[in-house]
């Protein structure tokens, strides 16, 4: 049993080694997805769901069903993983992990009629059959890639968002006690003035809410200018974060190619030996 749940965990974990039938098994679990996010797009079109209730129905069953084997599957074989290897409490921390929550959510809402509960309800949770597409991160190695990248430069990002929630409380703060006077509505409060920072800080500029007093009107010039440049600021963490990522992953491409690692007829760089991969001696003049 031990190596069926191996070779279970093997399949329904996509990495760089994975063998045919692993990619094959990714390739069917992320086209299920998309056709799941595709039919429940369709089904908001009156005409394309009225036609067609009984294929929706049974297609939903087919996905929720073969959804809940991969879960079931996915549970049992979680002990590979040398963070959930204790047998009880492994399968228990794996059961509160983001991706976990994500496919036992996606398939409540059908689990939940069966348990006898009224339709009428939980007919918003419906919604939540759009959770199968956040499922389709855990086969894009681009999605990895991003998500390590926030990890990384997780620091930056918080004291970015920290200066902009700053501006936006100063900013806020400022406006409201500049235009109560003048506009006792649009103004009525700080948090009601905070809409406005937020549509003046991210340069959306609604229209919905302005200032008309003199001072009101340079601070939110101010806010403005100072808005753009920060919120410039998190693209230009991201994209270093990604540049570097990448020249990581290319260093490393290039160090298995030197290596002879790689399975791709690739030649070796010229400073090294065609036939094994070493480092050349220079030639002595």
């Amino acid at each position: 049993m031990e190596g069926i749940r191996r070779r279970v965990f093997e399949l329904l974990e996509p990495t760089e080694s994975s063998d045919l039938w692993g990619r094959r098994v990714d390739l069917f679990l992320m086209s299920l997805i998309l056709l799941n996010v595709a039919a429940v797009i369709l089904s908001t079109v009156d005409e394309i769901r009225n036609a067609i209730p009984l294929t929706f129905r049974v297609f939903y069953g087919v996905s929720v069903a073969i959804f809940g084997v991969e879960y079931l599957l996915r549970l049992w074989a979680s002990v590979e993983d040398p963070r959930y290897s204790r047998p009880v409490l492994g399968r228990v921390r794996y059961l509160f992990t983001p991706l976990a929550l994500i496919d036992l959510v996606a398939i409540l809402p059908f689990l939940l009629p069966l348990a006898g509960a009224d339709l009428r309800s939980i007919r918003a949770l419906r919604l939540l059959r759009m959770l199968r597409v956040f499922k389709f991160s855990r086969y894009s190695r681009g999605v990895h890639v991003m998500l390590e990248v926030l990890r990384e430069r997780r620091e930056e990002l918080v004291a970015v968002l920290g200066m902009l929630a700053t501006l936006l409380i100063v900013s806020a703060t400022v406006v409201y006690f500049a235009e109560r006077d003048d506009q006792p509505d649009a103004f009525s409060s700080i948090p009601v003035a905070m809409w406005w920072g937020v549509a003046a800080l991210t340069t959306v500029g609604y229209g919905d809410i302005v200032p008309v007093t003199a001072l009101g009107r340079v601070f939110g010039a101010i806010v403005g200018i100072g808005g753009l440049l920060l919120v410039a600021l998190p693209t230009g963490i991201l994209g270093a974060g990604f540049v570097a990522k990448f020249d990581e992953f290319a260093r490393e491409k290039e160090l298995d190619r030197a290596t002879g690692d790689s399975d791709s007829p690739v030649a070796p760089p010229a400073h090294n030996c065609p036939h094994c991969g070493e480092p050349l001696s220079p030639v002595p003049d």
